[in-house]
């Protein structure tokens, strides 16, 4: 599909609004072509919605704890799979690089841009171009997908007016993140925001 701007516009529903795989799988049924794949809030969202059979899982967050890292890695080996995650910081990089060259696993990325709700990721776009980087060096290992940019207490500002307001300085952010990874020259396959 195409939106307003002429970019591709692809729909990964949530699964933490149903936490449920017979729902995801049904989910991804009647959206059809529509949707690439289910986002989940947490690794273990993504092993079990994995287990039940869905193929293309994004964590919409970091993992960060070695354990999960290298249960990310040894999730990222299932076969079929096609396996996302966040990250906000270099020696998150690293440690899921190391994790996945164990076991030879890939997995695609996206870098976390802190845009309002003040919880994680990046603060700048330039921190962020400069961990693309740091991904982009584990090529083979890491494929670096683009960045989420991701302001979920927006839905709780009631008033239009400053709903609006929120809604843009999320977007000037956007543009910002934009500008710099065009100048940098690194393609975003993926820019999300929930």
């Amino acid at each position: 599909k195409r939106g307003p701007n002429g970019k591709t516009v692809a729909l990964r529903p949530h699964a933490k609004a149903h936490k449920c795989s017979a729902l995801a799988l049904r989910q991804m049924d009647l959206l059809g072509s529509a949707a690439v794949g289910l986002g989940c809030q947490t690794l273990a969202e993504a092993e079990i919605l994995a287990s039940a059979g869905l193929k293309d899982l994004t964590i919409t967050n970091e993992v960060v704890p070695i354990d999960k890292v290298q249960r990310l890695a040894k999730l990222a080996k299932t076969e079929g799979l096609s396996l996302g995650v966040c990250v906000d910081s270099a020696v998150n990089v690293r440690q899921i690089s190391k994790e996945l060259q164990a076991v030879g696993a890939t997995i695609k990325v996206l870098v976390e841009c802190n845009v309002g709700q003040n919880r994680c990721g990046v603060e700048t776009a330039e921190e962020a171009v400069e961990l693309a980087k740091v991904v982009k060096a584990f090529d083979g290992v890491l494929d670096f997908d683009g960045y989420q940019a991701y302001h979920g207490a927006i839905q709780h500002v009631r008033g239009e007016a400053e709903r609006g307001a929120e809604c843009r300085k999320v977007a000037e952010k956007v543009v910002a993140l934009n500008a710099a990874f065009d100048t940098a020259g690194i393609k975003c396959n993926t820019v999300t925001g929930g």
